[in-house]
């Protein structure tokens, strides 16, 4: 295809995807990009996409990469697919732990306000929030009972005793999995392989408001081969307490790479890219929640981005077929 050719039919692709958004979705969950999308797909469709060559759209782009980290139409794109296949829900705290345990697959342990334990501390989620927001610790010996019901609320995990040896205060670090599945084929785990690790200070590993984080990338042998400070961008050779982080094997590697590859194929196999964040406790692996919105494979893992670029079209095709055939 001519270059100006392929322009044309990358613009109209846009075009499409803002109109399935305005006509086509029903938004059964209310996320905080949810009216950003709203907004920015009328305004793309009432000009008929000539907004995006002008400044107005930088700053749409430039606000939902603050929001999600990344752009309007990354974002509309991974969205479709979760509202368009009716299962939205799973991107909200108690949607995605109700899904799992119906398929019986490993999550924390969770309450409710009736059944809130007395004798430990709780961890508190708000239910459509990104990147912590909204989440708080509830001590029974020192805090008010949360009357709020729809917060999300769940057991304080620990590491497993070989990850705990990489981190310098108590917390629980998280791995990011990405898995993808191209129209419906079967999904696959693919590197990068991180696990985050919060700050000083910070229960949450992907606490964006203070510097120190550590990403560790690990291979697919479940070995570190090397970490970098977030947002410093700086080469860690070893931890801040003195570990080498290379010596280290990742406890149930294997289980946790097949976890979310079935997780994706049974809970989610209209989607094509899914970001989960996984906890590597003393028994096991427990997965804590899914992500549509991964940059991962855009910052580290280019030759699988340009595969699903060249698809992307293609799959949001396979999609709404899907949706017809099974009306």
């Amino acid at each position: 295809m001519e270059p100006f050719s392929q322009l044309v039919a990358a613009h109209l692709f846009r075009v499409r995807m803002c109109a399935v958004w305005c006509f086509q979705v029903d938004k059964t969950i209310d996320l905080e990009e949810t009216k950003h999308l709203t907004y920015g797909s009328w305004l793309f469709v009432l000009t008929l996409g000539m907004v995006y060559f002008t400044p107005i759209w930088k700053y749409i782009d430039d606000h939902m990469i603050k929001i999600v980290d990344t752009s309007f139409f990354s974002t509309l794109w991974d969205t479709i697919q979760f509202e368009h296949s009716g299962v939205a829900k799973i991107l909200t705290k108690s949607g995605f732990e109700d899904t799992c345990r119906k398929h019986n697959f490993p999550v924390p342990e969770s309450y409710t306000l009736d059944t809130l334990p007395q004798d430990r501390k709780v961890w508190c989620k708000s239910d459509t929030s990104a990147c912590g927001n909204g989440h708080f610790i509830y001590d029974p010996k020192t805090d008010q009972k949360p009357t709020d019901p729809t917060l999300t609320l769940q057991e304080i995990l620990v590491p497993h005793p070989t990850l705990a040896k990489l981190i310098s205060h108590a917390h629980m670090p998280t791995f990011r999995l990405t898995t993808y599945s191209v129209c419906g084929g079967k999904p696959k785990c693919v590197s990068p392989y991180i696990l985050r690790v919060a700050p000083p200070g910070s229960l949450l590993d992907n606490d964006h408001s203070k510097k120190g984080r550590i990403l560790l990338f690990a291979n697919e042998d479940g070995q570190f081969k090397e970490a970098f400070s977030y947002p410093e961008a700086e080469l860690v050779r070893e931890m801040p307490n003195g570990v080498d982080y290379k010596k280290i094997q990742i406890p149930f590697w294997k289980q946790m790479v097949e976890l979310v590859e079935k997780a994706h194929s049974e809970l989610l196999p209209d989607v094509c890219v899914l970001g989960w964040d996984v906890a590597c406790t003393p028994t096991g692996p427990k997965l804590v929640e899914v992500n549509n919105c991964n940059p991962v494979l855009g910052l580290w893992n280019q030759k699988v981005n340009t595969e699903i670029k060249i698809h992307m079209e293609d799959h949001i095709n396979w999609v709404l077929k899907s949706k017809l055939s099974n009306c």
